[in-house]
Parts: structure tokens; C-alpha cells; sequence
């Protein structure tokens, strides 16, 4: 699947700068929703495979097979939260955060606004990053309540670069993201059990925030309990030609779809 990136405005006046801005945003969200954004042995990239003449318009794609799915998942995002003020099925809070600041590009140094839409899709439908999506954005991430609760999840991701260590969970079951940190970043015990579950089927316990429609948001993690180990990533020799079909003969887009339909009502608690 291929995503084209559209900026409006009149073209000499918006800036290379704000080009750069917009992909670079959109990158970021891709690499937030990247199943496999957690793996060491991938080099994560997106290439350009289209470029329209006469607009700003850039297509994407994916460098490697296993990311194809962040394309898909990030025209659902938005288009989810075009709909409602909620965390989108297969993403968390750190995702909602980069689709608002794609918003806050637009009105600057010439782009008049940003949209999304699939390549090649003639009836697909274009979604703009506009006011409501970056309100919903907002109000499917502010805290109306903390309790002291556990998550189940999949550590995905990690990022020591930040003041606090931070990383992601993801319950497969459910399609339900959580954004992490530690309680105590001083706490090197639990940051080196964090650091070696990458990919491990973990419960997390701590202080756990929720939105108005009692979403899981973000917690503040003290306890960490492996469940499961990480499993052994197989070779591209292991699974060629494992499941020439396994999208069941439906696009990138229809696929994820189909997924969010068989999750939503099936939301429960920790």
C-alpha cells in the first residue's frame, strides 16, 4: 500500500521547509504505529514513490514488508478520530500526540491544510487533519481520572532518550496501546527488566490515567511481571510463501478495517 501526504495552499507560497516538517511528522506517526518498530534487526525507512506535479503531493511507502500495516493504521487513526474524541484501535497516546502536532503544521509558512489519503484508490476517501480531528485528538487524551491498576500488553517499544525512560504496551486482544514511563526514572532494577522484555508479554501495575470513555492512556509504572517471553524472531527463509493470502484477498486498508470492526465492542478492563 502506498499513502499520499497532500498540503494545501498555493503553490510559491508554501515553504520547502514546511514540506520537510509535514513528512517528517508523518514519519513519525508511521513509526509510532509500526508493529514491528520494537525490532532491533529492521531498519526502519519510508521511501517516496510518487510525486505529483502541480501540487504538494508526495506518495509513501513502506522500506520493509513488516511495516506495511503503519500505512493503513494511520489513515484509520485519523479518520477515527474524525469521528470521536477517542484513542484509535491500535494506537496510544503517544500516536493522538503526533497526529496533533501534524495539525499545528498547518497555517504555517504556507500550508493551508494537511490530508491523507490511499494511492491508487480511486473511491478511497481523503482525510484531512483538520480543527475536529485535533480537537477529538485532544479530548481522547485528557486525563478525567487515575486509579492504581495493571495492564497486560506487549512491551513493543522503548525510548531511553528522553529526561524519564519511556515505552509502550500493546494488548493484541484488544487493540488497546498504553503509554509508559517509570515511577522512580531512578529506579535502574526496574529500567534494566524493562529494557530486557522488549517483545515479552508483560503485566504492568502503577498509577494508570483515563480519558472520558474510560480508555487507558498513560501509566506511571513501579511494578513489572513477564508473562511471557519474547519469541524467536523467525528468518525471511523461516516464512517465505508461509501465507501468500493472509490478508484473506483484502487491500492494506480493508484488512485493518476488518480488525476494527472485530474490536469494537470488545473493550474491557484491566
Amino acid at each position: 500500500m502506498r499513502m499520499q501526504v497532500r498540503l494545501t495552499g498555493d503553490l510559491g507560497a508554501i515553504s520547502v521547509l514546511a514540506l520537510r516538517d509535514v513528512l517528517s511528522s508523518t514519519v513519525s506517526l508511521l513509526n509510532e504505529l509500526d508493529p514491528s518498530a520494537g525490532r532491533s534487526d529492521l531498519h526502519r525507512d519510508w521511501v517516496v514513490t510518487g510525486l505529483a506535479e502541480g501540487s504538494a503531493c508526495v506518495a509513501i511507502a513502506a522500506a520493509h514488508s513488516e511495516g506495511e500495516l503503519a500505512l493503513p493504521r494511520a489513515l484509520e487513526a485519523v479518520r477515527e478520530l474524525h469521528e470521536r474524541p477517542a484513542i484509535p484501535l491500535g494506537a496510544n497516546e503517544f500516536a493522538v500526540r503526533k497526529v496533533i502536532k501534524l495539525h499545528q503544521l498547518a497555517g504555517k509558512r504556507g500550508v493551508t491544510g494537511i490530508e491523507f489519503s490511499e494511492v491508487g484508490d480511486k473511491l478511497a476517501r481523503v482525510t484531512p487533519i483538520n480543527a475536529l480531528v485535533a480537537a477529538h485528538a485532544r479530548e481522547a487524551i485528557k486525563e478525567v481520572s487515575r486509579t492504581r491498576s495493571s495492564f497486560r500488553g506487549r512491551l513493543d517499544k522503548i525510548n531511553l532518550r528522553t529526561r524519564s525512560p519511556e515505552f509502550s504496551l500493546f494488548d493484541e486482544n484488544r487493540g488497546v496501546g498504553l503509554r509508559c514511563h517509570l515511577e522512580n526514572r531512578d529506579d535502574a532494577d526496574l529500567l534494566q527488566q524493562v529494557k530486557s522484555s522488549v517483545g515479552a508479554l508483560v503485566s504492568a501495575r502503577g498509577d494508570l490515567k483515563r480519558n472520558s470513555l474510560g480508555q487507558p492512556i498513560h501509566m506511571r509504572v513501579d511494578r513489572l511481571r513477564v508473562i511471557e517471553e519474547a519469541p524467536v524472531k523467525p528468518t525471511l527463509h523461516d516464512i517465505a510463501g508461509i501465507s501468500p493470502d493472509w490478508t484473506e484477498g483484502l487491500s492494506s486498508v480493508e484488512f485493518v478495517r476488518k480488525q476494527r470492526r472485530s474490536f469494537e465492542g470488545g473493550e474491557g478492563q484491566e
